[in-house]
């Protein structure tokens, strides 16, 4: 039997695998979503793009990516 905070993998009859990478299984209005959040972050060093204000980037949160767009605070290298 699986409990709170397992994990777990299921067989679904007549399920296209294709349509579906992860998933969870929550009781309604357990879990919760968000529209926008406030984070610290640090450029890698790879990214050889500019990073500014209005700026479109994917994010990747867990298992899940989706585009956001920025919006910077203080300029990047801004004392404090």
């Amino acid at each position: 039997a699986a409990h709170t905070g397992d994990r777990l993998g299921i067989c679904i009859t007549q399920l296209d695998a294709k349509q579906m990478e992860r998933g969870l299984v929550a009781e309604p209005k357990t879990v919760p979503t968000i529209d926008g959040a406030i984070a610290a972050i640090d450029k890698i060093r790879f990214f050889k793009g500019q990073v500014s204000s209005k700026s479109k980037f994917h994010v990747t949160i867990g298992h899940t990516t989706v585009m956001c767009k920025v919006m910077f605070f203080t300029r990047a290298n801004a004392d404090t």
